[in-house]
């Protein structure tokens, strides 16, 4: 139905994190990154930012004062360097409202990496093959979720496997 590219250009971050991609605009909601952040601050856990300032009113993300320490805005990266940085995420945070169906979950996928999602489980996938889990626009959920899954190695294992395998019979771009 739709596929992206998995080739990956490796990327390194010196503590564990977990991944948002997206453009800023108010559709994706990119201001509950750092109110989620901000539960994690003492953990050793970083939130990684990564895409296109599309609305003026998220300029505020350029500049590192106005974010909490574990929040890191990266700016806009290439389709391989995207696939990096979900290669190494603990977790995929998604935050956006329904808008299509967003390829960076197919890309979070084809890396491995589980997705947790605040409001939006693309075609039901995320719950009916166990790619991660869905908070039904319920913040204090979603929390409860990517704390879960930062907790549970062994969770966040089987289920980015899950997501690897699904990713790769339903997205491969190399099936004819």
């Amino acid at each position: 139905p739709n596929g992206m590219i998995s080739e990956q250009i490796p990327f390194a971050w010196d503590k564990p994190y977990c991944a948002w991609i997206s453009s800023l605009k108010h559709i994706k909601r990119p201001e509950l990154v750092p109110a989620l952040a901000k539960e994690f601050e003492n953990q050793g856990i970083d939130f990684l930012m990564v895409g296109e300032i599309q609305e003026d009113k998220y300029k505020w993300f350029e500049q590192k004062a106005n974010l909490p320490a574990n929040v890191h805005y990266l700016g806009v990266k290439t389709p391989e360097e995207v696939n990096g940085i979900l290669k190494g995420a603990e977790l995929h945070i998604h935050t956006c409202y329904p808008e299509g169906f967003p390829n960076v979950f197919i890309q979070a996928w084809a890396q491995a990496t589980p997705s947790i999602s605040l409001g939006f489980d693309p075609s039901g996938y995320i719950l009916k093959h166990q790619l991660g889990d869905y908070a039904n626009n319920d913040f204090k959920k979603f929390a409860q979720a990517v704390k879960a899954y930062l907790n549970d190695r062994e969770l966040r294992n089987k289920t980015g496997n899950n997501a690897r395998v699904f990713a790769h019979s339903m997205f491969n771009t190399s099936k004819s």
